[in-house]
Order: C-alpha cells, then structure tokens, then sequence
C-alpha cells in the first residue's frame, strides 16, 4: 500500500480535536466526533491492507492479527499498566475497583461494554475514569474480528461481498438512527451502531483499489476542501447535547471520506496535511489519544486540572514520543520484536493487566490504606451502589390489589426512587401499596394538554426519548393512574416546570379526580468525597456546607409559586437539618447522607424519614383540595 502522508495529516486532524475537548475547549465542542474520523480512516486503511494483500494471493489471517497486535497492544499495555500503578496511590477504593474492572475489559476487546454499563460517555463522572477512551479501541478491535474472515470467505464472490457489505451499512446506520433516539448510551458504544462508520472507510478503500477513480486537481482541492469543511462544523458546532450518532455522524463521516478519495490529488490540502509537523502528530496519535485521558482524569482526582490544561497537553505529547519512540516503532519492526517475542510479551501484559485490576477488585480497592473512621465512610459508599433504584424498579407498573386501603400511584425520576426509600425506611411502606412509573425531570414530568412549547427545553439528544416515554401517556401509564387512590409525583424539578405544575395538576384533576401531591426538591450541595473523608468524626454530626445555588433557586421559585397549594410538600430545608441555605450532610453516627449530592445513601433515607417525620404524618391526614 503506497504511503500517504496527508492521512497522518488527518489522524493529526482527529486526536487534537478529541484532546481539546477533554479539556474543556469550548470552541471544539464537537471535538469527541475525532473519533468518528478514526473511525473510518481505519476502515479504510485496514480494508485497503486486506484487499491487496489477497489480490496478490499473500493475505493471512494470522500476519493480519500480528500486525494489529504489533499496532496496537504495546503502546496499550504500557498506558493502562502505568494508569494501574499511579492510580492505586490516587484514587479511592470505589474509583479504584472500577478502574481494576475496566481494566480486566481491556484485553478482553470488551471496554466498550463496560463502560456502557457504568453510564454513558458525558458527564462529570466518565471524566474521572483514567481508561474510558478506550471504548473506541474495543470497537475497532471488534470489527477487526468480523470484517477480515468476511472479506477473506467472499474474495471471490465480489458482488454478494458488496451486497453484503452495503446491507450491513444499511442496517448499521439504521440502527444508529433509531437506538439514539430511545437509548442515547447505547447507541454511542455498540459496535452495531458504530460499523457503518468503518464500512465508509472501507467503501473508500474498494472505491481507491478496485477502480480507476482519481479527481482532477481542481476537483481534488474542492472536495478535500468540502470534507474538511464538513469535519471543522462538527468540532465547533456539535456538543455534548447534540443526538450522536444518530445520522448527525454523517456530516464528519462524510466529510472524512470526501477527503480520503480526493487529498492524495489536491495540491492545496495535501501540501498542508503532508507538513512534516503535522505528520508526526497524526504518526504519534494513538499514544497521544492513550496517554491524555489518564493524565486528565488523575488531574481531575488530584484537583489539579483546572487551569493546568496547557500544562498537560504539553506533558501527553512527551510521554507520546516516548512511547511512539520506544514502544510502538521497535514493535512494528518484525527485525527489531520477532513473533516470539511478540506473543510472550502479549501474553506477559494480558495477565499482568488482569491480575492487577482483579486485585484492585477482589481487595475493594484497599480499603487498608485509609484509617478506620474513613474506611467506615468508604464502605458505606461502596455498600450502597444500586440502593436508589432497587425498591421503585421493583414495583413499576405493579397492579394494585383490589382491596388495598392506600394505593399509590408514585410518578418521577431518581428522586421519585429516593422518596419511596424514605417511605420504606421510615416504616411506614406497609401503610400504602405503590405501583410506580418513571418520568425523568429533564421531560418535564407534567402532564400537558401541548407539549410544543416545552420543546426549547429539553436536550436535543433527549427529544425523541421523551416522546416515547417520558411522558404521561401509553395505557399501563394511565392505568395505575386511574386505578390508584392517590397521586404522588416527585422529581428533580427543573426551573422551567416550576411555573407550569399548577396547570399539570389541574389536567391530572381533570383527568382522574383524586388526591395528588407533589414534592419539592432537594439537595445536599457537592459530596467530595475526599474531602468528606477528611473531616474528623466528632465534626461530621454538625457540618454544614452550602446546597447548590441552582437547587436553591428552583426550591425558592416552588414554595413561592406553590406555597398555599394543599398539594405542595417542601423537603429540602428538612432534610438539611432545618437550615435554608446550608446542608447537614452528615448521619448524627457520622454518615453522608447523599453519595453525590443528588441522591439519598441507605443511611441518608433512614435520617432522612426522621427529619421528615412530620411531613410524612401528614400524608395520611390531609387530602387534597
């Protein structure tokens, strides 16, 4: 395969984007769509190795693997065995068994799962885990598994390898389109989602190999220029709200392919992309895009990310010429690491990477490190994963008992699922029968007779999601709804729905006659939890800290707008302890009450239900008018 440098160019063009954003570059909002272009450059690159090689009758499947080892598992090792080791004197034991785990995934080609079942890429959590990057890799990784024996068993059936090829495009993009509008997550780490972006590339290939096509010059530095064009408005137009994949992932995909068949013919964008400088940018790429995101997220975890972004871009590109120089070349030489060596070597840190992130798993993190008062606050953390949600997905849509006294419809969000824990804590869960539904707080959570003028409000990547179900509507909705004896309704309240509750209350009155009651918000302020670690026991039981200004504002807004409703609970101030702007975040044994400043711990539900003693006497007593 003849050398094209303005492709290095171009992987120049990805990384950089991609690093960017993880700094919290706000003109390269849309920098994570480098991965995209990755993406397709390795379709094309790799199909285009593929198919000459079985032209010229010379293809292994084995050498083809060899390579990618050589290509690939190096460099990756050593990143992820140096995150290993620095992180066990950094991270917290929660942050670093959830490291060791995904870990394990890395040689297994399976991150790109893991971390799916974390949570999903944005956001202030995924921005503390040092290997989440690695996702993309799994994806590739898999899709070399497949892609090669299909190419290899249709060699010589070139029409049905092209139908089959075109079906699966087809069918990925398909798949892309509808698993983003109800599963944004999902969408964005399933190989299924993601293969029609490697089949550009590989279209890009066959369309360079296998025919004549070639662009004049003026068309060449027209079209490169147009891909390029494509590319720049996904980095600076897209976000992290924006629906991705979704066919939004065509705009920088087909940018990118537009480049690869026309560059090689531009005078103007190969000169440019050839550049000696940017060239070796795009030739040390892969270590730059392993090396950033450990060094941000142990920043992040050390608070020294902030203001020292410069800093660190500076020192990822170090330790990527390093590795680049001392890793990732003398590996791709077969002269310089023959196969033996190789394969040992992969052996040798496949089992290092596993043993360490299943010790860091097995051993909780080594809680040993830490002294017994944060150890105990340790482990109530790590005891209470999956506590918010267990009680209220256990009864979602539950048919009520015919002779129940009590039934409760409970509609809302997590914070919906941290009031039923309060109810089950307080021991009063035995005086009602709830059956519960799921309304997320970013769809409103009202019932509204038109929804069109809350549109504006709801994240793009969300719409369609809560169209479909996060609202009031769909028949099991409405019939625990109407079966119900009362209606409770909880949420993380937004601003914006504030002013609307009283007309969702008159629609649900209209519509069903019954008893509603709707409960204000809460907030604990920000739970750091090394700092939490760090305040002596005897002092806990009365720290305060300030509740988030945005959650004061909304609680603020309720009890003026809702303050004489009979329908209206405030929480907030009585579960800080009584105070209006500062939060008791502390069990009177010593406890957070919140893991994250949102979200009830076991411990905090329990405190919680005493200090709302009164509040929940009252729902037995009042009615709704």
């Amino acid at each position: 395969m003849k050398y094209r440098p303005e492709i290095d160019g171009l992987r120049a063009l990805a990384v950089f984007p991609v690093i960017l954003f993880h700094s919290g570059f706000e003109l390269f909002s849309g920098g994570f769509v480098g991965v995209d272009v990755f993406f397709v450059v390795s379709g094309y690159l790799i199909t285009t190795i593929i198919i000459q090689d079985i032209d010229k009758k010379r293809f292994s499947l084995v050498y083809f693997y060899e390579r990618r080892a050589r290509r690939i598992l190096p460099v990756l090792y050593v990143v992820v065995f140096f995150t290993l080791i620095a992180s066990y004197f950094i991270l917290l034991p929660e942050d670093l068994v959830s490291l060791g785990k995904s870990a394990i995934s890395i040689p297994l080609f399976s991150s790109n799962f893991y971390f799916w079942s974390e949570r999903g890429y944005f956001g202030v959590a995924n921005e503390l885990k040092p290997l989440v990057h690695t996702w993309s890799l799994a994806v590739e990784e898999q899709f070399y598994i497949v892609f090669p024996l299909l190419l290899m068993m249709l060699k010589n059936y070139q029409k049905i390898l092209f139908v089959i090829l075109a079906a699966g495009f087809c069918l990925s993009l398909s798949a892309s389109y509808y698993v983003t509008l109800i599963h944004f997550d999902t969408a964005f780490y399933f190989p299924v989602t993601r293969a029609w972006e490697l089949l550009v590339g590989a279209f890009c290939g066959i369309l360079l190999y296998k025919t004549s096509f070639e662009l004049t010059k003026n068309w060449a530095d027209f079209v490169s220029i147009i891909g390029l064009s494509l590319i720049f408005y996904a980095y600076i137009i897209f976000d992290s709200s924006t629906l991705f994949p979704y066919i939004n992932a065509l705009i920088p995909v087909l940018g990118c392919a537009l480049y690869i068949i026309s560059s090689q013919n531009s005078n103007v964008v190969r000169k440019i992309f050839s550049n000696r400088i940017i060239v070796y940018v795009g030739l040390i790429s892969f270590s730059l895009y392993l090396w950033h995101q450990p060094l941000f997220a142990i920043a992040r975890h050390l608070q020294l990310f902030e203001n020292n972004q410069p800093i660190l871009i500076v020192v990822s590109f170090m330790l990527s010429t390093l590795t680049f120089k001392f890793i990732e070349k003398p590996f791709r030489n077969k002269d310089s690491v023959s196969k033996k060596t190789l394969i040992r070597s992969g052996l040798f840190g496949t089992v290092l990477i596993v043993v360490i992130g299943m010790v860091y798993a097995i051993n909780n993190g080594f809680l040993s490190r830490y002294a017994e008062e944060e150890r105990v606050l340790l482990r109530q953390l790590a005891a209470n994963k999956g506590y918010n949600e267990e009680r209220f997905d256990a009864t979602e849509y539950k048919q009520f008992t015919p002779s129940s006294d009590y039934k409760i419809a409970l509609v809302g969000d997590s914070h919906a699922k941290d009031f039923l824990n309060i109810i089950a804590e307080s021991g009063k869960f035995s005086d009602y029968e709830f059956s519960t539904r799921q309304v997320n707080s970013e769809c409103g959570n009202l019932l509204l007779k038109s929804y069109e003028a809350i549109q504006k409000f709801i994240p793009k990547n969300r719409k369609e999601r809560c169209y479909l179900l996060g609202r009031y509507e769909g028949e099991k909705h409405h019939q625990i709804l109407n079966d119900a004896d009362e209606i409770w309704i909880v949420a993380a309240w937004r601003d914006w729905t504030v002013e609307l509750i009283p007309e969702s209350i008159k629609n649900l009155n209209e519509l069903y006659n019954k008893p509603i009651r709707v409960f204000g918000v809460k907030n604990f302020g920000l739970i750091d939890t090394q700092k939490s670690i760090n305040i002596p026991y005897s002092n806990r039981p009365t720290y305060t800290q300030s509740i988030r200004e945005s959650a004061l504002t909304i609680s603020r807004r309720m009890d003026d707008l809702l303050y004489f409703y009979h329908f209206y609970y405030p929480i907030m101030d009585k579960l800080c302890g009584g105070e209006k702007e500062r939060c008791q975040i502390f069990t009177p044994n010593g406890l957070l009450m919140s893991h994250d400043g949102w979200h009830l711990t076991k411990e905090g539900a329990i405190e919680g239900a005493k200090r709302i003693n009164d509040t929940l006497l009252r729902l037995k007593t009042t009615q709704n008018k």
